[in-house]
């Protein structure tokens, strides 16, 4: 799923994509929904965390490619936890050279990369 206009309204003006198994964990539940929990407010909250730590260009302008995994704190229903996520952020060369983030969560056994 693209979020490139979401990434960018957050400051992350090169592509973003995520995979459907991270879009599978960040959709609220219909109970957390109807309390006002959205999935566009959780892509914004993350999007904002991988703002916050990608690492600057360059000195040559080039994006500097880098895989980060960060903790991610969502609510679960039914029954009201909160569940830490981890998230792979992998910035690299996309197609024509230009760089592309792939937002991804890690396997249940890679939580230990925390």
């Amino acid at each position: 799923m693209d979020l490139s206009e979401a990434a960018h309204h957050e400051g992350i003006d090169i592509p973003v994509a995520i995979s459907t198994a991270l879009v599978q964990q960040l959709a609220p539940t219909p109970l957390l929904s109807s309390i006002g929990i959205t999935f566009e407010q959780r892509v914004t909250n993350l999007l904002k965390l991988v703002r916050a730590h990608l690492k600057p260009s360059g000195s040559s302008g080039e994006p500097i490619e880098q895989q980060l995994t960060l903790p991610f704190m969502v609510l679960q229903a039914p029954v009201v936890s909160e569940e830490v996520l981890s998230i792979i952020v992998l910035v690299q060369q996309g197609e024509e050279g230009k760089p592309v983030i792939t937002l991804t969560k890690a396997r249940d056994n890679d939580d230990s990369l925390l």
